[in-house]
């Protein structure tokens, strides 16, 4: 009879003791979150396009007509963690790099983002990289620089004359020569355009063109206040205004 009041007191000291340990211990367990692992999620999403390197060199490559970027090449001083977060999130339409927001978080992409910057990138760029900083959203009220502001009647006008032939009348990149542009021209209407092209980028684009691309740079044609008409036309046209959607090429 002793030997078992014995053994029952035992057992109750070691489920109290179990349950003091649980009630310090679990909520701490439960306030960690696992680490975001940027080279897993690399490798399970991204390698079977962009390579194990990052260089492109995949097998899938040789059958994208579009061929995966070449990270090992890029400029960092050029190619930033918010356009890699935009083209992550929102994708590059006409070419196989599809949107992610469904799929991963911000902190997620951002992590991603940082494994391509730190293994590939900078190994093969010696720059000052201190400005690569944390992501940040697109302040889409910014004005024109220099206290420029856009007359929407003169930039209908320009836009008319200048840049449907490429971007559309509707600013969905489906303009007659659209169809022999690479890359194809930008649609203003896609999600990734509305949540990144505000006046000040708008206007840098249509100033000095887009290398690589067949977009010119209209400074050598247009004044600052013709381009400022122009920018103002696209953005609350098309950015502000219009279908939302379709494709986008960035």
């Amino acid at each position: 009879m002793r030997k078992l009041k014995m053994i029952a007191c035992a057992q109750a000291t070691t489920v109290m003791m179990m349950m003091l340990f649980l009630a310090g211990v679990a909520p701490a367990l439960a306030a960690e979150k696992p680490a975001i692992d940027g080279e897993k999620l690399f490798r399970k999403n991204c390698s079977v396009c962009h390579g194990d390197n990052g260089d492109g060199q995949s097998r899938a490559r040789r059958g994208l007509l579009t061929k995966p970027r070449d990270f090992t090449k890029a400029d960092p001083t050029k190619l930033t963690r918010d356009q890699m977060i935009n083209s992550i999130t929102y994708g590059i339409p006409k070419t196989p790099m599809v949107r992610w927001k469904e799929r991963f978080s911000q902190e997620q992409i951002g992590t991603i983002v940082d494994f391509i910057h730190e293994n590939f990138m900078i190994k093969n760029n010696r720059v000052d990289l201190t400005w690569w900083g944390d992501a940040r959203g697109t302040d889409m009220s910014l004005a024109f620089a220099d206290g420029l502001k856009g007359n929407l009647v003169n930039g209908k006008r320009l836009y008319e004359q200048s840049c449907v032939a490429c971007h559309g009348k509707k600013g969905d990149g489906e303009g007659p020569r659209a169809y022999f542009n690479k890359p194809k021209p930008r649609n203003f209407q896609h999600e990734r355009s509305r949540n990144t092209l505000n006046r000040p980028r708008i206007f840098s684009s249509i100033s000095m063109g887009l290398t690589g691309s067949v977009m010119p740079a209209w400074s050598k044609v247009l004044t600052n206040q013709q381009i400022a008409d122009v920018g103002e036309y696209v953005f609350q046209t098309f950015i502000k205004g219009g279908d939302s959607d379709g494709d986008a090429p960035s």
